[in-house]
């Protein structure tokens, strides 16, 4: 992937799903759509997420009072933010002078895989659910990120570039999964992916779906974890990428980019059918699936602009809603498993006010 090559628009916008941005708060707010309005109440609160309140812990999930991670710059670098509930305050879980990002949740809610770079390249951590004892997985001089824990929690997905000679500026690779202690790393793709990767699980563990560079035309591709046979999902004139199954397993939501900046919020069948577009008129990356899979998160920007917000829509269609926005850049959400145990957030974790 050559960031920043002039004239490769794919490239760009491949490229702000994994650099967050470094605006600050000057950067012109877009206008906001106002706050969701929750289908239920939740059953078991979320606790604030401060020290000396009571445990998170939702037994079953709603959108109002969800917890969720994701990267701010409220503390000037990138760092990963927990925001355990509706007007609750943010916590800064890793707190370290590096860049950290892309949050994946361990299916029973107490661990965080996450991507760093505290040793000076790319490496795949895991802490904590409250930021604890952060630890290197993959120790390896590659770059090594995008990690994305299984529904099983027992393995891994990561893009690396080891054993791939590439130049300043560019960073080819290839999808690996390792087992969740960071052992035995196996390569999955055949082929090195170019300026497109982001591989997500199934629901069942059996299948990543991510985005290849088929000559210049980005599109989804859907990789048999035991065949290693790939399947082609999409083909329109879009750059396509980003994709996540649903936690039901029957559609996929992505990122379609266009070459004029614009990046809507598209979902699909997973055989890539009845194809509907949630969002229009703005940058929109990243789309996760809420754990009930009414909802979904993603990145948001007005075209033009680079600093981001954490927007949200309903699956099945309906208005685009401002989930966490403040005068720095937020991006990159991951929603806490509803099936979690309970666990205290704060006790090892800075409780600064988020973009405040």
């Amino acid at each position: 992937m050559r960031l920043g090559s002039a004239g490769s628009y794919r490239v760009r916008l491949l490229a702000l799903c994994i650099v967050v941005g470094a605006g600050g708060g000057a950067a012109a707010r877009h206008e906001r759509t106002g706050s969701a309005t929750p289908p239920r109440d939740p059953v078991d609160s979320v606790g604030e997420g401060v020290p000396g309140s009571r445990p998170l812990r939702q037994t079953e999930w709603a959108i109002d009072g969800a917890a969720f991670v994701y990267t701010s710059r409220a503390s000037g670098d990138a760092e990963l933010w927990l925001r355990s509930g509706s007007g609750a305050q943010p916590v800064n879980l890793t707190n370290d002078p590096s860049q950290d990002h892309w949050a994946s949740w361990f299916p029973d809610g107490d661990r965080i895989a996450f991507q760093t770079q505290r040793d000076g390249n790319r490496e795949v951590y895991v802490m904590g659910a409250d930021g604890s004892t952060p630890t290197n997985l993959t120790n390896n001089p590659a770059q090594d990120l995008l990690p994305e824990v299984s529904p099983d929690g027992r393995r891994i997905a990561f893009f690396s570039d080891r054993g791939i000679a590439h130049g300043p500026g560019e960073l080819p690779g290839h999808i690996f999964v390792m087992d969740v202690d960071g052992g035995n790393p196996e390569r999955l793709t055949e082929e090195p992916l170019t300026s497109s990767f982001f591989g997500a699980w199934s629901p069942d563990g059996d299948a990543l779906v991510f985005a290849r560079d088929f000559g210049g035309n980005v599109d989804l591709v859907v990789i048999d974890i035991d065949s290693r046979e790939e399947t082609r999902l999409s083909g329109t004139i879009d750059s396509e990428f980003g994709g996540r199954f649903s936690p039901d397993g029957e559609r996929i939501a992505f990122a379609a980019a266009a070459t004029d900046g614009e990046a809507r919020i598209v979902v699909v069948d997973v055989s890539g059918g009845n194809r509907v577009e949630l969002t229009a008129g703005a940058q929109h990356y990243d789309p996760v699936w809420s754990p009930d899979g009414s909802w979904l998160m993603f990145s948001g920007a007005p075209l033009g602009e680079s600093q981001f917000d954490l927007l949200m829509v309903g699956a099945a269609g309906g208005p685009v809603s401002t989930l966490l926005a403040t005068e720095v850049d937020e991006r990159t959400g991951s929603w806490r498993p509803y099936s979690s145990r309970s666990v205290s957030a704060g006790s090892t974790a800075s409780t600064r006010r988020a973009g405040r």
